[in-house]
């Protein structure tokens, strides 16, 4: 791909292009060192060349110090199994759609100082703890030690594509009160538990193997019967 030195923005999403070729005075270049393309800042990650090893040492992606903005999807590649933030990450290029939960992707782990994201248990949230932004789908759930996934105390937010692909059996949004779009879809869950902050289900949805809802008897909005979803007033 060769880009004249105008282009302000790159939006690519499959990792295959093979090379980029930057116009003298281009807002991006190729490093060199680690062979990704950056914003000339070095402040964003612009693109990861699929089957790049560089920047991986067995299996770990760890982000470049200096980063701030990061695209998640960059992460579509099969050697990379963790992403590990550097201290000076500080968001993604679109903060409501954290697709880095790709099914190869088993712990995501943030380096002591960063202000804004913090790991608990492979999980990523951000550092007050009351967004979650991704579990790591590769963690084959439904056959190992992780079948149920209980948000922590506190998290009252889940964004887009958080828990989608989710592998496990039964889901426990515990506090959340906002789930966003297509933030729980296509996983193997059985069961999903919820608290009495969440008004609706928006968010959730194409979960062929759900067959039981709880619902905390506070919820406000919402009751459960026998594992049936009903409102509050029926």
């Amino acid at each position: 791909v060769i880009l004249p030195k105008n282009v302000n923005f790159i939006q690519l999403s499959d990792g295959y292009v093979a090379k980029f070729t930057f116009s003298e005075g281009s807002k991006f270049y190729v490093n060199p060192e680690d062979g990704e393309v950056y914003s000339t800042d070095g402040k964003e990650q612009v693109y990861h060349f699929r089957g790049n090893a560089k920047r991986i040492k067995n299996g770990v992606y760890e982000i470049k110090d200096g980063v701030e903005i990061i695209r998640t999807a960059n992460f579509i590649d099969g050697i990379i199994t963790r992403i590990k933030f550097s201290s000076t990450v500080k968001q993604f290029r679109n903060s409501n759609d954290c697709k880095m939960g790709y099914d190869k992707i088993v712990e995501y782990s943030v380096v002591e100082g960063n202000e804004y994201f913090k790991a608990v248990d492979g999980v990523l949230y951000n550092k007050a703890g009351t967004i979650l932004y991704m579990y790591p789908r590769g963690r084959n759930t439904a056959c190992s030690t992780y079948p149920t996934y209980k948000v922590p105390d506190g998290v009252t937010t889940v964004l887009g594509n958080s828990l989608s692909g989710f592998k496990g059996t039964e889901i426990d949004l515990n506090e959340v009160a906002t789930v966003k779009d297509q933030a729980i879809f296509n996983t193997s869950m059985q069961t999903l538990r919820i608290g009495n902050n969440l008004e609706n289900l928006n968010g959730i949805g194409s979960n062929g193997q759900l067959t039981y809802i709880i619902i905390d008897e506070d919820n406000p909005h919402m009751q459960s019967d026998n594992g049936v979803l009903f409102s509050k007033d029926k």
